[in-house]
């Protein structure tokens, strides 16, 4: 999947939903983060019904400041199974290293 800033979203069929829940790990697909890994922390839904999630990396995103992120907006790579199975950054930080190629 290309991450260049001048296309629009491409048609992405792992992308997150409510069922993948907290634990899994995506990859932001738009935004200032696009192509960067990320752990789901907690999920939320407004009013309207739309999803959101909120996400860490460890290390510029630590556990206690997630960012909230759109779920349209993100892929997932490994579903979660509903749990936090991360206690610290540094544990988020080695399970991303995994998946980081830059």
């Amino acid at each position: 999947m290309s991450f260049d800033r001048k296309r629009k979203l491409k048609i992405c069929k792992n992308t997150f939903c409510e069922s993948h829940g907290v634990g899994s790990i995506v990859r932001s697909r738009s935004g200032r983060t696009r192509g960067r890994v990320f752990a789901v922390v907690a999920t939320d839904a407004d009013p309207k019904g739309n999803l959101y999630a909120f996400v860490s990396d460890g290390c510029t995103r630590p556990l206690t400041h997630p960012k909230r992120k759109s779920a349209a907006h993100l892929e997932t790579l490994v579903p979660g199974n509903g749990r936090m199975p991360f206690s610290a950054d540094e544990e988020i930080c080695k399970a991303l290293a995994v998946f980081d190629r830059d």
